[in-house]
């Protein structure tokens, strides 16, 4: 599985809203960054000169366009439950909805 480098602080935030815990929201960051089958895509400027580009391109999200141009870069499906990214990614790369 590959994630950008951001999927650690969207975890952390994501998990301790969920669960009103900070503690859980900063052991799911920690999961990401420990675990073996997670491997985490650094930002750099080519991947965010992407991610740019297809924000302003597709009309998405900053983060979402991050997760975006990391699977094209690397040429895996996108898996993600929103379903206007889905609709708008799915000329680019295969998308997964759990």
């Amino acid at each position: 599985m590959f994630v950008p480098e951001i999927a650690r602080t969207e975890g952390a935030g994501a998990i301790s809203r969920i669960t009103g815990q900070s503690q859980e929201g900063l052991a799911a960051a920690q999961w990401i960054k420990a675990n073996m089958a997670v491997r985490r895509v650094g930002l750099d400027r080519r991947l965010m000169d992407s991610a740019t580009s297809l924000a302003a391109q597709l009309k998405i999200r900053g983060a979402d366009a991050v997760y975006l141009a990391a699977a094209h870069r690397h040429r895996v499906p996108l898996v993600t439950w929103d379903i206007q990214l889905a609709s708008r990614a799915s000329a680019l790369v295969q998308v997964i909805q759990p």
